[in-house]
């Protein structure tokens, strides 16, 4: 089966659960879920979250989001919410679509657990530079 994510998918839009197969994910329809956060931050930031391709930055979800006032905290956060590392703390495709729904009336976006900590991470990493 990895044989098959190398050859029909981009490197840079592959979730850890095709990547690493230690990691025992299983590959489901929450994959597509990692690949629409990774298409969001290109459409927001003009440039890939893992553009170098690193399997290591790709399994521990590390990506920078940068501190751009044209994009929302509540878009940086939805991105933050697809591109947990685990795929069962990503949300489901109906959960999305239920989120995009109700998208003009909701003010903040609730995070996962998962999903607060990469962003404690990035903050903590933009007060350094």
């Amino acid at each position: 089966m990895f044989e098959e994510f190398e050859k029909y998918t981009t490197m840079m839009y592959r979730p850890p659960e095709m990547i690493d197969r230690y990691l025992r994910y299983d590959v489901t329809l929450k994959a597509d879920i990692w690949m629409l956060g990774c298409v969001l931050y290109t459409l927001c930031f003009f440039q890939h979250p893992f553009q170098d391709a690193q399997k290591l930055a790709i399994t521990n979800a590390h990506y920078f989001i940068p501190d751009d006032t044209r994009v929302t905290d509540k878009m940086k956060d939805f991105i933050r919410l697809l591109l947990v590392p685990n795929p069962e703390e990503r949300p489901s495709s109906k959960e999305v679509l239920s989120l995009l729904e109700r998208w003009p009336t909701i003010t903040s976006i609730k995070l996962s657990e998962k999903a607060l900590e990469i962003k404690k991470k990035q903050m903590e990493g933009q007060r350094t530079m």
